[in-house]
């Protein structure tokens, strides 16, 4: 779901009397940030401004606060990433967060759905130029 659907779902609740503002208004604390106790941050709003959720930098974490970020991005996110992750410390996570994969030569373990829909499905065309733009003038004349 995106933050705009959430955002959506979340006012048409209020509007509808089934979320009470109160509610609404804790939703909408962490919309953009949201602190994960004193050590991370999340920015839920990179998805909106890149098109790709916000990726766990894994050095200088420990792997409950690894597990602890992932958790939380999981409850947003359909993809959510660690970058730099060991053998050792993936290991670790298997045991604490649930579905999580690792791509050892990449050093990411990630938790995403078996298969990803496309934001924007369609092709694309790689077209290469093999004549030097001067041959091509001359041809054209």
């Amino acid at each position: 779901m995106t933050d705009n659907q959430s955002l959506q779902s979340l006012l048409e609740g209020v509007a509808a009397g089934n979320v009470s503002p109160d509610v609404a208004l804790e939703k909408l604390k962490h919309f953009a940030y949201e602190p994960v106790e004193d050590f991370a941050k999340i920015d839920h709003h990179r998805r909106l401004r890149t098109g790709f959720p916000e990726v766990i930098w894994g050095p200088g974490k420990t792997t409950d606060q690894i597990a602890q970020i992932m958790e939380v991005m999981r409850s947003r996110n359909s993809v959510v990433m660690a970058t730099r992750i060991t053998p050792d410390v993936y290991a670790q996570l298997g045991e604490k967060v649930s579905g999580i994969k690792y791509y050892s030569s990449a050093r990411i373990c990630a938790i995403a759905p078996d298969e990803i829909t496309p934001q924007y499905p369609g092709t694309i065309s790689i077209l290469r130029l093999v004549l030097p733009i001067c041959q091509f003038q001359r041809r054209l004349l």
